[in-house]
Order: structure tokens, then C-alpha cells, then sequence
């Protein structure tokens, strides 16, 4: 078994920095210089992602909500129903 390692020389996409990384392509390695950068510009990336992030969170548990709280208005409705049912 043989087992290589391919070293490129990544870029970061905000500022330039270049570093080299073990990494599968070019893209792969700039991605990573990316990642690891402190230049502001992949601050703001990773501050923008996290926000993304949190606000898809919220939207799916907005969405759970609205559907658990669709089928407590049909169980209400269907409650109703047999209330008016009985009652006349």
C-alpha cells in the first residue's frame, strides 16, 4: 500500500496568504487556507456562515412549530365536532 501526500501551495480568497497544505486538489487546499485564515475578510465568512446557519436552525424549527401546531387545531376542531355532535 502506498500512500502519497500531495502538498499544494493554498491561497486564501480574502487576503492572498498563501500557505502549503496536504491536500487533495488546488481547490482543496486554497479551501483550507480559507478556513484556517484570521485576515477580516474569512472572519466576516465564517461570521456570515454561522449566521446562515443559525437562521436555517430557526426556519426549521419555525416550520416544526407551525406543523405541530396545524395538527392541534385540526385534534381541536375534530374535538369540536364530536362536542357539537353530542350536544344536539
Amino acid at each position: 500500500m502506498t500512500i502519497r501526500a500531495i502538498c499544494w501551495c493554498g491561497r486564501c480568497k480574502y487576503c492572498g496568504h498563501d500557505v502549503a497544505v496536504e491536500a487533495e486538489s488546488q481547490y482543496d487546499a486554497d479551501q483550507e487556507v480559507t478556513e484556517r485564515c484570521t485576515c477580516p475578510g474569512a472572519e466576516r465568512h465564517r461570521k456570515f456562515e454561522r449566521a446562515r446557519d443559525s437562521l436555517h436552525a430557526l426556519a426549521v424549527n419555525l416550520q416544526k412549530e407551525r406543523s405541530e401546531a396545524t395538527d392541534e387545531c385540526l385534534k381541536m376542531a375534530e374535538n369540536l365536532d364530536r362536542l357539537e355532535k353530542v350536544l344536539s
